[in-house]
């Protein structure tokens, strides 16, 4: 990508700080829990029919910013939606925000007729779907001058920019800050660090895109690198909602998501026409310390296990060699590595434990793969009977899925723990005291 010239550089900055420092709507931002939310602006048919469809894999939902105007058409960022894709996304839980009807420069474009784009855009969804409304804005192209920032922010609960960074502290609602997925699609790290950055502080992190293909515009992103980020995201523990739900948790006036507008609750999966039930989430923890020889692998043998969905975390414990290194090597959406200073093993389980989220906890020492690989074919299926034990209505009640094996979890009068794994307790079962 060609350097922009001196005179663009000092422009560009000139519009943002303008637009930074005018027509503030402060407000504070400190959720209990973190917050993320997916936003997809100018509204390709590839972000709701590709990237839709990842989010609903993951049981959440995103924020479509739509120009009405361009509805059908091709434009830089891919083909546009079409109006017969609108009942799919209301009824998935999305929200529909603005991005004015003819998607107009926010910087460029007088403000009179900016705000008459609003307005047409507003007039536009109200022919099509009487009963909803605009809540949320995203700015097109560039940040906005000063007035139209002033107008814009009389018709909308929020509107959002970039700057790639998240939201925490005294924000701007007139200006909220976005993570454009696109500028670090060839560097997962970043997105490992701004999701990171964002459960550290408890804040929230608005990510944005345009298309989701396998052949993505320099506007989008293809859909492995955005099913790894979305992965990521949900293995943070943070609460993953559109933007509008968002502002009614932190307390936003007027956000109240109104339930007319999806007919029918989120679902937690949706995959194909057949729906099955949701399958637990296996986590399998690794504590590494100076096992260079080892780590590869032990990956490797996790990986392999076909049970999905499952988590892979390792903590290296201050390793003196090449441990971290080589299992850095490894890190995607499913695999994540984390480095502390050398507290022994005993506060490597506790970090992994700390943040994995799996239903089911399966330990893993890095140099302990030939004993788990020596199970021959339990090997290959130990994770499938780890989990038949949730889904089995007798086993439900006697027992308990340790280490592939099913352990009963009574004996008389006594009940028997089994030390050498931990599973968390599935919904409906009973507990053992």
């Amino acid at each position: 990508m060609p350097f922009a010239d001196p005179w663009s550089r000092l422009t560009g900055f000139y519009q943002r700080k303008v637009a930074s420092l005018a027509y503030r709507r402060l407000f504070s931002v400190h959720p209990q829990r973190p917050l993320i939310s997916f936003t997809f602006d100018d509204f390709p048919r590839s972000a709701i029919r590709t990237g839709g469809a990842i989010l609903n894999r993951f049981g959440v939902a995103g924020t479509y910013y739509a120009a009405l105007g361009l509805v059908d058409q091709s434009t830089p960022s891919g083909q546009i939606f079409s109006v017969e894709d609108l009942p799919a996304l209301f009824e998935q839980g999305h929200e529909l925000g603005c991005h004015t009807f003819a998607h107009c420069d926010s910087w460029e474009t007088p403000t009179e007729v900016f705000e008459k784009s609003l307005v047409d855009n507003r007039a536009a969804l109200h022919r099509l779907f009487p009963d909803v409304d605009f809540k949320t804005f995203a700015y097109p192209i560039n940040l906005p001058k000063p007035r139209t920032k002033a107008r814009t922010s009389e018709y909308f609960a929020s509107c959002r920019g970039g700057g790639q960074r998240i939201n925490i502290g005294r924000v701007d609602l007139n200006q909220l800050s976005a993570y454009f997925l696109e500028k670090t699609r060839d560097n997962f790290q970043a997105i490992r660090d701004i999701v990171d950055e964002n459960r550290r502080a408890s804040g929230w992190l608005i990510f944005a895109t345009h298309d989701v293909s396998e052949n993505p515009t320099p506007f989008g992103c293809t859909p492995e690198f955005f099913h790894d980020v979305v992965q990521y995201a949900v293995s943070s523990g943070a609460q993953i909602v559109p933007v509008v739900e968002a502002l009614n948790i932190l307390g936003v006036q007027g956000c109240e998501v109104r339930q007319s507008i999806r007919s029918r609750p989120r679902p937690a999966v949706q995959v194909s026409d057949q729906t099955a039930p949701a399958k637990p989430l296996v986590s399998i923890l690794i504590p590494a310390y100076n096992a260079q020889d080892w780590i590869a692998d032990t990956l490797r043998s996790a990986i392999a296990q076909t049970w999905e969905p499952k988590e892979i975390i390792v903590v290296d414990d201050g390793s003196t060699d090449q441990t971290l290194e080589i299992a850095r090597k490894f890190e995607s959406g499913t695999i994540r590595v984390l480095s502390q200073k050398n507290q022994g093993a005993a506060s490597a389980r506790n970090t992994a434990l700390s943040l994995c989220r799996g239903d089911y906890i399966q330990w893993l020492d890095a140099d302990k793969w030939r004993s788990w690989m020596e199970l021959g074919t339990s090997e290959s299926s130990f994770l499938q009977s780890l989990a038949s034990s949730c889904t089995s209505g007798t086993a439900r009640n006697l027992f308990r899925a340790v280490c592939g094996t099913i352990c009963p979890l009574r004996s008389g009068s006594s009940a028997r723990w089994v030390t050498i794994s931990i599973c968390r307790q599935p919904p409906g079962w009973s507990a053992v005291s």
